[in-house]
């Protein structure tokens, strides 16, 4: 079914101290092959591998990793910091490596600030005996992931889980639990979820609000053409004497269209860039408000309009400069053609411009 897995343990908040300062952090305790599966490679150091998390182990690896904002926060991106000590909830873990810029393991909002041996986790309630907290039935510490075999479809390992997980919840239910504890231990459900785009536990609670609020600024957007093209319109009404003088003199219609797409494009590319810088710092603003109401710990939530939002506000720009830039250099041009017929203004103009 899969041709890989691996886990991890995340969202924990623990005391951190550094040169003798403390603060609060979020704490990953991950499987060996974690950082492997997810291909990342160090911006310092190494990862987290099979010689740091052995299960079979009586005792703990005590190694961690730095993210790289945490690492130019506590450290300056000092470059020498690969073997120091720093203390997590009072145990000494030696730093043996820094992620890449930008790496955020299995979420797409948390930032695994420090990760660690899941084998190193007893360390932080001030035990050692790792064998004893992996025998706990009744404890489920990991949240895991796979990747499937080629020729497996999602919907095929989401029913052969469904279907073994009774009777892995069965011979892991603890004979002495009390009444309420055994029917809430036996109520649990495994639950399976493509994992391409990342784990969030924002995604399900602002999606569609997004969703709407993206309607909304393309609706913004549409009346905010529509404002434009009536100004671009009115403007070209304030010019009609001036297109027709022009027309007397025998401009031509690729020249006059010439100049208003000119004039219209000018106009329409400048809102375009601006609206799209303005969008920028507003998106920070919303996601800076988002994540401080659910996350003390440093999270990241990316909502910038990408180069997708970029083209398709500049297209509909574009079109509206195009569109009500030509149409009053079209009806200049056909109002000409109405009063003043081709042949008999080949005739007079030369002559006037021989009388001058």
């Amino acid at each position: 079914m899969f041709s890989s897995t691996f886990g991890w343990l995340g969202d924990r908040l623990s005391t951190v101290e550094i040169n003798g300062a403390l603060s609060r952090n979020d704490i990953w305790a991950v499987t060996a092959t974690f950082y492997s599966e997810l291909g990342a490679t160090p911006e310092l150091g190494r990862l987290i591998g099979p010689e740091d998390d052995d299960l079979r182990a009586a005792s703990p690896t005590p190694v961690a990793v730095l993210a790289y904002n945490f690492w130019q926060r506590h450290y300056a991106g000092d470059r020498n910091v690969i073997g120091k000590v720093l203390k997590i909830e009072g145990a000494a873990f030696t730093i043996i490596g820094v992620t890449r810029s930008g790496f955020t393991g299995i979420s797409a909002d948390r930032l695994p600030e420090i990760t660690i041996p899941l084998t190193a986790v007893p360390l932080l309630t001030g035990d050692s005996d790792v064998q004893k907290l992996l025998r706990r039935a009744d404890v489920f510490l990991l949240e895991a992931a796979g990747r499937l075999k080629p020729d497996i479809r999602f919907e095929e390992a989401q029913a052969q889980l469904e279907s073994i997980w009774p009777a892995i919840r069965d011979s892991l239910t603890p004979p002495n639990l009390p009444p309420t504890e055994r029917s809430r231990f036996i109520g649990l459900h495994m639950k399976v979820e493509p994992g391409e785009k990342g784990a969030s536990v924002l995604r399900k609670q602002f999606s569609k609000p997004l969703y709407v609020l993206l309607a909304i600024s393309g609706l913004v957007l549409l009346v905010a053409c529509v404002n434009l093209a009536t100004l671009m319109l009115a403007r070209a009404a304030a010019r009609s004497h001036e297109i027709a003088v022009r027309i007397a003199l025998g401009a031509s219609r690729a020249r006059l269209v010439r100049q208003v797409l000119t004039e219209s494009l000018l106009l329409s590319m400048a809102g375009t860039v601006a609206g799209f810088f303005l969008a920028y710092w507003w998106s920070r603003t919303l996601a800076d408000f988002i994540l401080g109401q659910f996350f003390n710990a440093p999270a990241q939530l990316n909502l910038s309009p990408d180069m997708r939002v970029l083209l398709s506000t500049a297209t509909v720009g574009a079109l509206t400069g195009v569109l009500f830039g030509l149409a009053p250099a079209w009806a200049r041009d056909s109002r000409r053609s109405q009063f003043c017929p081709a042949k008999e203004c080949a005739e007079v103009l030369p002559k006037h411009r021989a009388s001058r």
